[in-house]
């Protein structure tokens, strides 16, 4: 037995139904702008301007009484979170294993070299950086490092970013103190030789 022939259920609309009881111009109106109503270049009265269904969302209901990025979630099943974005130090304490004040603080995120790396960005003619996170560490907690000084790891742990365990010294003397490290990581002694 055949199906009854059902009709658009807008009124003056005899054309088939394609789908949730609409034809097919009706029902990609509405996906498309949330309304059956005529919009954007087609002739007659404009529709009205829309707003998505989402709060605190002003921009224009594309589909489903939805704009298109709120859309697009619901569409690909993911639950919408408003973002609230964290202050920098939020996000920065957040990478950090930070324990008793006495122990290395490891970086838990990205890393160059064993060093820590942050995603508080800054360009210069080379491009974008991501700032060392040991330097980041220093900064806020002590203050500002010297002019022409490095950060040594008194600790030999490249991932520590504890402001105690860090100093300044001149590129030198930095220098000089990896040397000497490297060389008792390998077994071997070090004699310091006075200048007198």
């Amino acid at each position: 037995m055949a199906k009854p022939i059902s009709y658009c259920t807008i009124d003056g609309c005899e054309k088939r139904v394609w789908g949730h009881g609409l034809c097919q111009t009706h029902y990609a109106r509405q996906r498309r702008y949330g309304t059956t109503e005529r919009v954007g270049h087609q002739t007659g009265p404009r529709a009205p301007f829309v707003v998505c269904a989402t709060d605190g969302c002003a921009e224009q209901a594309a589909a489903k009484g939805l704009c298109r990025i709120h859309y697009a979630r619901q569409y690909n099943k993911q639950k919408y979170v408003p973002s609230v974005r964290q202050s920098t130090e939020e996000r920065f304490w957040e990478k950090v294993d930070r324990r008793g004040p006495n122990d290395c603080w490891n970086w838990k995120s990205a890393t160059t070299n064993g060093y820590g790396t942050f995603g508080c960005v800054y360009r210069d003619d080379k491009g974008w950086h991501g700032v060392p996170a040991h330097r980041f560490a220093y900064e806020l907690l002590i203050g500002p490092i010297p002019a022409g000084s490095h950060l040594h790891h008194r600790c030999e742990n490249k991932a520590c970013v504890n402001p105690a365990h860090l100093e300044p010294i001149t590129p030198n003397d930095h220098f000089l103190t990896t040397m000497i490290q490297t060389i008792r990581a390998k077994g071997h002694t070090v004699v310091e030789l006075s200048h007198d």
